[in-house]
């Protein structure tokens, strides 16, 4: 044994004690490295899809007022009245707009909440600003709920 403890030696030095420094330190840095490179991926992943152009706009619904024609279907299903509309333009470059518009409905809780519900799901480009409830109150009719949507859209100018 005595004969061959030089040569576990030198097997130990060049076998183990590699395997057990990159155990403790190297393997924690490869690891490291690893993972950033995957993040870059990543990060050049996103940054192509953000600089693709894509379309912006759509058709106009908010400054011709298709977006009553949209609801009315469901206003009329729902008895749900349009008390009144004001598209407003905010701002406008080239031929991109960007318009708000102020819609006040009548009627009952419920069915105001379905229009809402309705203009967020399937009017395509219309985002809902605000939302607000009051009560009317008069003596000659039932009492009713008055719902006042801001919505916003962008539109294009062809």
């Amino acid at each position: 044994m005595k004969k061959h403890l030089p040569f576990l030696k030198i097997i130990l030095l060049f076998i183990l004690v590699p395997v057990i420094i990159y155990m403790a330190a190297i393997s924690k840095t490869v690891k490291g490295v690893n993972e950033y490179r995957q993040i870059q991926k990543e990060i050049k992943n996103i940054n192509s899809e953000i600089y693709t152009i894509k379309p912006i706009g759509n058709a106009p619904i908010l400054s011709s007022g298709a977006i009553i024609g949209l609801l009315s279907k469901e206003c009329k299903d729902l008895d749900v009245h349009v008390r009144h509309y004001l598209p407003t333009e905010i701002e406008s470059e080239k031929d991109i707009s960007l318009y708000s518009a102020d819609i006040l409905f009548s009627g009952r809780f419920v069915p105001l909440v379905k229009i809402m519900s309705y203009i967020s799901q399937h009017i395509d480009g219309v985002r809902i600003m605000s939302c607000s409830f009051r009560i009317e109150e008069n003596k000659r009719i039932p009492v009713s709920i008055l719902m006042s949507i801001s919505v916003i859209s962008i539109e294009t100018n062809s």
